[in-house]
């Protein structure tokens, strides 16, 4: 999130999720065709919380939910890599 304000307070240019920029009109996009590599989102939790039940649902909710975010670019193809899954469900 630190990244995002620095680049919306004009601070420079910046990597931000297409999905989430698009939604910020006074973000221009620049460098278009430089290639990036893909950027795995780890969801993490303290270590005694791994059984928790409630805890797995949200994780699971938000694993899809963002998998599904970052899957399409805005001319529709789809991603060829995203990972959204960082815990141990064991």
């Amino acid at each position: 999130m630190v990244n995002l304000a620095a680049v919306r307070a004009g601070l420079g240019l910046g990597v931000v999720m297409v999905p989430l920029a698009a939604r910020l009109p006074e973000l221009v996009r620049v460098l278009p065709d430089a290639p990036l590599p893909a950027l795995p989102v780890w969801l993490t939790a303290n270590r005694s919380l791994r059984a928790s039940r409630r805890l797995r649902l949200v994780f699971d909710f938000l694993a899809e939910a963002l998998g599904a975010w970052g899957a399409t670019n805005p001319q529709g193809d789809q991603s060829a890599h995203h990972d959204t899954h960082g815990i141990n469900p064991s």
